[in-house]
């Protein structure tokens, strides 16, 4: 397998990777930039949207499934596969975007500024939604010469870890990861044994304080 990142890799979101093997081309998430490095959303994906076999994503926050709509605009023909809760939450999160983006694009106008167009609009996110295939945990499924299994991250309903193999080799693309023992949602899954993690790594760099949370009234501390 070879494996490029196009997004979240020297910068915190963007998140997309294109993984191939047997010219076949299956992408990672296709999440939009945010905060400092927004202004890359307009900006060519690096690759050829039209070459691309299908798309994994991981869960349904926009630096995960930002650019999937002007992915479609772009050319891409495959499917897009999902958990049933990200289905739910994926036009919740894009159909805001949209709005946040149509709304900018009228203040600049407002201003007597060059209002750039909009990088895809209703008609690619419609076209989205029929390309949305859903699927659930833990079955092996096969897509090419790939065959891939989703288990729970703990990181919002229908979020997952993507395990990958093909050609005797496996990975783990970690997408997201929740905290264990919360009251809301279960814990993260363990992972199977794989010669290489793709694994985000936003806090990093320094030491995360122990996870604190209220139920019941009551204040409640986990190491």
């Amino acid at each position: 397998m070879r494996i490029t990142p196009f997004g979240a890799a020297q910068t915190v979101t963007g998140s997309c990777h294109l993984v191939e093997h047997q010219n076949y081309r299956l992408l990672l998430d296709c999440g939009a930039y945010q905060g400092a490095d927004e202004e890359r959303n307009e900006a060519p994906f690096g690759f050829d949207p039209r070459t691309v076999d299908a798309v994994l994503i991981s869960h349904a926050h926009n630096d995960h499934i930002g650019r999937l709509p002007m992915l479609i605009r772009q050319g891409f023909a495959g499917r897009v596969y999902v958990t049933e809760p990200t289905r739910l939450i994926l036009p919740v999160i894009l159909e805001d975007a949209l709005r946040l983006m149509q709304e900018e694009r009228e203040r600049l106008v407002r201003k007597g500024r060059e209002a750039p167009p909009l990088p895809w609009n209703e008609r690619d996110l419609a076209e989205l939604y029929t390309r949305l295939e859903v699927v659930t945990y833990y079955q092996t499924q096969s897509l090419g010469p790939f065959s891939y299994r989703l288990r729970d991250a703990g990181h919002l309903p229908g979020s997952a870890f993507i395990q990958l193999e093909a050609a005797g080799r496996s990975l783990i693309f970690s997408g997201d990861l929740g905290h264990r023992r919360k009251d809301v949602l279960v814990d993260p899954d363990y992972p199977a044994m794989v010669d290489l993690v793709l694994c985000e790594g936003t806090y990093g760099d320094r030491c995360a304080p122990p996870f604190c949370c209220n139920a019941g009234g009551v204040f409640r501390h986990f190491e």
